[in-house]
């Protein structure tokens, strides 16, 4: 991949990153608000522990300078991303049609 074609990917990333970001935070806040309404824990449990499962790795990722600007870490991380996103919204949706 040329230089231009791997700074305009990781640009594309960044867009990415913030969709499963609004994603991750609206499902999570989704799950909790559904567990207050319901008065069962569940929701509230999937929510933080995935919320958890995301943001943990995330963080450790920033403190130990993995190295984003390499495509394969930042794929293999948007990945493990994009999966847990997928968990949360799959699981905020069906709590809501279950309502």
């Amino acid at each position: 991949m040329s230089r231009v074609a791997g700074k305009q990917a990781h640009e594309w990333l960044s867009v990415l990153e913030r969709l499963l970001a609004l994603f991750t935070h609206t499902s999570t806040r989704g799950l909790v608000y559904i567990s207050c309404v319901t008065s069962s824990v569940v929701p509230a449990v999937i929510g933080v522990v995935t919320f958890a499962a995301l943001d943990g790795p995330g963080y450790y990722a920033h403190l130990e300078k993995w190295a984003f600007e390499e495509t394969r870490v930042i794929l293999r991380f948007y990945a493990y991303f994009f999966a847990i996103a997928v968990v949360q919204t799959v699981s905020f949706l069906l709590f809501v049609s279950s309502m």
